[in-house]
């Protein structure tokens, strides 16, 4: 009944440098079924689009967190400054119009801290330990718990727990 993603790329801009998903992005937008208008009328399928805009990109070598983010915003977007998202997804990217309900979520609620995408990314931080993430901080991302707490309320429940 509802389908929820949590820092998604859903569109493929024209600008973008790669299209990392080769093609699938822009085969979804031009399929009328798979958007979310389209969900909602023919199976009752709600669409939220969970996304953070934690970590602006920067070229700056002296913020590694934001070289990190700057370097998988601009082949995303073409735009090489003034991009936000969660450290891996642009948030133009992240977010969906109406129908589709676009939530961006500030801070993990338990820890205050903000939120970002899990870091995937190889980088100098984790070559000599390939298990570590890509920036050695403690951090909150889409699914800790603080986190899920703020998302999950759109998720609907198909069965009837008895007390």
């Amino acid at each position: 009944s509802s389908l929820i993603t949590l820092g998604t790329p859903h569109i493929s801009p024209e600008e973008a440098l790669v299209d990392q998903t080769r093609g699938l992005l822009e085969a979804i937008e031009a399929s009328p079924a798979c958007s979310p208008q389209s969900l909602l009328d023919n199976n009752g399928i709600s669409f939220t689009c969970i996304a953070s805009k934690a970590l602006a990109g920067s070229w700056s070598p002296t913020n590694p967190e934001g070289l990190v983010a700057a370097a998988s915003y601009a082949p995303l977007t073409g735009k090489w400054r003034n991009v936000e998202g969660d450290g891996i997804v642009p948030l133009d990217l992240a977010l969906l119009p109406e129908p589709a309900r676009s939530i961006v979520l500030e801070k993990d609620i338990d820890t205050g801290k903000d939120i970002y995408h899990l870091h995937v990314l190889p980088t100098p931080y984790n070559l000599w330990n390939p298990s570590a993430p890509s920036i050695p901080l403690e951090f909150s991302s889409y699914v800790s718990r603080g986190v899920v707490s703020q998302w999950a309320k759109y998720l609907y429940s198909l069965v009837s727990v008895k007390e």
